[in-house]
């Protein structure tokens, strides 16, 4: 969470990073395993989940933002 300081108006507006949940999934498409996080944009949350992902273990993922579908990547 971070905070919008308008000093103007004399007061602080709290705001919440989105939540993303990163699926990994295996090659018949079924999630073996998630991982949540916050990220201020979709990049960033593609990013990361490279990141996370463990080379060789299962087929790839898709990232979530609550309903909204953000990003599939699936490895070979």
């Amino acid at each position: 969470m971070f905070e919008i300081k308008e000093a103007a108006a004399g007061f602080t507006h709290q705001c919440r990073m989105p939540r993303y949940r990163i699926c990994f999934v295996d090659h018949s498409g079924r999630v073996f395993g998630t991982e949540e996080m916050d990220c201020a944009r979709d990049q960033l949350a593609i990013e990361k989940a490279r990141e996370l992902h463990t080379h060789g273990i299962g087929a790839g993922y898709e990232i979530w933002e609550g309903e909204r579908h953000v990003h599939t990547e699936k490895l070979r």
